[in-house]
């Protein structure tokens, strides 16, 4: 029987994959009148993994008649190779006139590699009367069907049609049920389009999903209109999980880059990007815009270059009408910018309203808050290109249409101002405050020169200048001690510890709830030192009241105790070394009395 079935295998006939031959037949045989209707309203059954075999088995010549048992194996080469899958044995299968017909592969034996368009080929084993498997051979070639040609790796679907030419419809609710799904180590979906690149009606979950790509998560190189579209989702409008390279670059297109109409979560979601989470290049309109976004309307968790990056843009870089959360977020840009707007003709970063906030970086809750990273840095850039024009200068402003809004700048450490940093040494390089009508109110001018109508100073009460003040009788200079001309060090003072001692000057300032108002001094000359020293103004001085009570209007003067005023009580005397006048009193002992100082 073994050479009997080697003699026959030649006439073994396929018709592999007639499935699809069937399939096509079967609709049009079902149509009719009535036939495209009843094919709309068929239950959406799926037709699985199995295809039909047919076959013509003879024994010398002589058609088989009976009951034989099949075995079937899948493999990648027509001799030896790598088999696919396991085989599939079938039984007491019906042979009529040498006719016989299986359904392969029905159950998934050959494994979800079996059919990717390469090469494929049956190795059948018969055995009709119980002696045993043969193998017949040669191994038989699978041939697909004409149309199968235009799905097989590299193929073309090529027409021109007023509606979609491939149309991928998945009624599943689950996760995992997706509409499309590609694999691949460069581009995932390349599109050349005349008007959007991608366009998406609707979603229920994630518009566009890619989860982890060796380059850029979506490329769009060029589009007459949007880069991509999206109108509706129920979750993001983009989800880019991770991407060895950009997030999502758009090169040039004649409107937006990058639209989502409506998002159920987010409109633009990058977890992590080696580069740039959002790169835009140069678009007719909006670089990103989000109409409508139920969580953030863009987010970029990790990008090791900029979180956002807008080359040039004919209207708004980043555009975001409603957000549910954030109107944009970055959560880490570790070499580049937060967010980074090289050029636009509007709004570098637009967002009209968000229920959380307008931006977040590392957490932190602002309309828009930017870190650079680097202590010499700039955080925030704006733009201004010195045409003469006002409307070109760098601004920050709040919106007029909210007439009771204020600016706030706060820091936790210093806030600098620095002037003409070109070195260009224009006349005009002054910090300005304007009122509402334009007039300079207060300036300064980059020597430092600073003018102002009024100065009213609410923090202190004295005039004061530095000085250095030595010690006298073992008294250390302290607030309210009264100093006088140190005649041994030329420009410094010491303690004084002398009555009516005409050498006197003022009193160290800062004592009781009194603080200096202004202080003034010469930094690195003669006229510079530690301690501010009242020269007018009201300062509170120690007294010593033991042997004359103070009241309010008394004269003072200095006493024997060092660092302590007296009461005048012989005028001529004290003439020269009067310190200034009393505001309070202190009916005996040593204590605080506030004096207005006026040195006479």
């Amino acid at each position: 029987m073994l050479h009997q079935y080697k003699r026959r295998a030649l006439m073994i006939l396929l018709s592999g994959m007639g499935i699809i031959v069937f399939a096509i037949l079967g609709i049009r045989l079902a149509q009719g009148a009535n036939g495209q209707a009843a094919l709309q309203n068929a239950p959406q059954i799926s037709i699985g993994t199995g295809f039909s075999y047919q076959g013509y088995l003879a024994d010398g010549g002589v058609p088989v008649n009976g009951s034989c048992s099949f075995e079937f194996g899948l493999w990648r080469d027509d001799v030896a190779g790598t088999q696919v899958g396991v085989t599939q044995a079938l039984n007491a299968v019906q042979v009529t006139e040498g006719n016989f017909a299986v359904v392969l592969n029905e159950a998934d034996q050959f494994g979800s590699l079996a059919f990717h368009g390469q090469a494929r080929w049956l190795e059948i084993a018969v055995d009709c009367d119980g002696s045993g498997f043969t193998t017949l051979a040669p191994r038989q070639p699978i041939h697909p069907t004409p149309y199968a040609f235009s799905l097989k790796p590299g193929a073309t679907v090529r027409d021109d049609l007023d509606k979609s030419i491939l149309t991928l419809s998945n009624a599943s609710s689950d996760i995992n049920g997706v509409g499309l799904t590609v694999f691949s180590v460069m581009d995932g979906i390349h599109v050349n389009a005349s008007r959007a690149g991608i366009v998406i009606d609707e979603a229920d979950f994630i518009g566009v999903h890619v989860k982890e790509t060796g380059d850029d998560g979506v490329q769009i190189d060029s589009a007459g209109i949007h880069g991509v579209r999206i109108a509706a989702t129920g979750a993001d409008g983009v989800n880019v999980v991770n991407a060895g390279g950009d997030g999502f670059e758009v090169g040039t297109t004649g409107q937006d880059g990058f639209h989502v109409q409506s998002a159920g979560d987010d409109g633009f979601n990058v977890n992590q990007a080696v580069q740039d989470g959002l790169l835009v290049g140069t678009v007719g309109q909006n670089g990103v815009r989000i109409n409508n976004a139920g969580g953030d309307g863009v987010e970029v968790g990790s990008a090791t270059e900029h979180g956002y990056r807008v080359a040039e843009t004919g209207f708004t870089g980043v555009s975001v009408g409603l957000a549910g959360t954030h109107g944009f977020f970055v959560q880490s840009a570790e070499n580049g910018s937060g967010l980074y707007v090289a050029s636009a003709n509007f709004d570098g970063v637009y967002v009209q309203s968000a229920n959380d906030k307008g931006g977040t970086f590392n957490g932190e809750n602002a309309g828009i808050l930017a870190r650079s990273g680097a202590d010499n840095n700039p955080d925030i850039i704006l733009g201004g290109n010195g045409s003469g024009n006002d409307d070109d200068n760098g601004r920050i402003v709040s919106p007029p249409q909210y007439p009771n809004s204020d600016l706030y700048l706060s820091s936790n450490d210093a806030v600098v101002i620095q002037l003409n940093v070109d070195g260009g040494g224009e006349s005009d390089s002054d910090f300005f405050v304007q009122n509402s009508a334009g007039e300079t109110i207060f300036n300064v001018d980059n020597g430092g020169t600073t003018t102002v109508e009024v100065l009213q100073i609410t923090g202190g009460a004295d005039l004061a200048e530095l000085f250095e003040i030595g010690d006298a009788a073992g008294q250390s200079p302290e607030p309210g001690t009264v100093v006088c001309l140190d005649p041994i060090h030329p420009g410094q003072l010491i303690v004084c510890d002398e009555a009516h001692d005409k050498k006197v000057v003022g009193v160290v300032s800062g004592a009781g709830e009194v603080a200096p108002g202004m202080i003034m001094g010469h930094d690195g000359t003669i006229a510079d030192g530690h301690y501010p020293v009242a020269l007018t103004g009201r300062v509170y001085v120690w007294v010593d009241a033991t042997d004359q009570p103070i009241q309010v209007g008394d004269m003072l003067t200095p006493s024997n105790t060092a660092g302590y005023a007296m009461k005048v009580t012989d005028h001529g005397q004290a003439q020269g070394s009067i310190i200034g006048k009393a505001m309070t009193e202190l009916p005996s002992g040593q204590g605080l009395v506030l004096v207005l100082v006026t040195l006479q």
